[in-house]
């Protein structure tokens, strides 16, 4: 009985991820295409026809060319080491990615983990 409940105390410790389909180092492009397959939805947080960013700050070089790409889930984008932060909602829950890198096609996935939603 006592390593059963250890065993279920260490199973509600460890962290749980729906999104094990994802894989650190994924191409952006192929992310995208595989959570919206597991029916994630782009939340849309910036609009192209914007100057500036939701925090009121203007678009930096990265973030616009992603916008005018049709990337309305990104969020932001950090500079020096380019970061860029994409949501995605699905049944009211959200799951943030985040993406390494400066040119589309060469992003790939750093990190990701289900979030509250932004505006929520």
């Amino acid at each position: 009985m006592m390593r059963v409940l250890i065993f279920i105390v260490l199973m509600m410790s460890m962290p749980v991820y729906a999104e094990n389909y994802l894989q650190k180092d994924m191409p952006l492009l192929k992310v995208k295409d595989i959570v919206i397959r597991h029916g994630w939805k782009p939340l849309v947080t910036q609009h192209e026809y914007v100057a500036e960013g939701e925090d009121g700050f203007p678009y930096s070089e990265i973030e616009r060319k992603l916008i005018l790409g049709g990337f309305v889930e990104v969020s932001s984008c950090s500079l020096g080491k380019e970061l860029c932060n994409f949501y995605y909602r699905k049944n009211g829950k959200c799951i943030l990615l985040e993406t390494e890198g400066e040119v589309v096609n060469e992003m790939k996935l750093f990190y990701w983990a289900r979030v509250k939603c932004p505006g929520s």
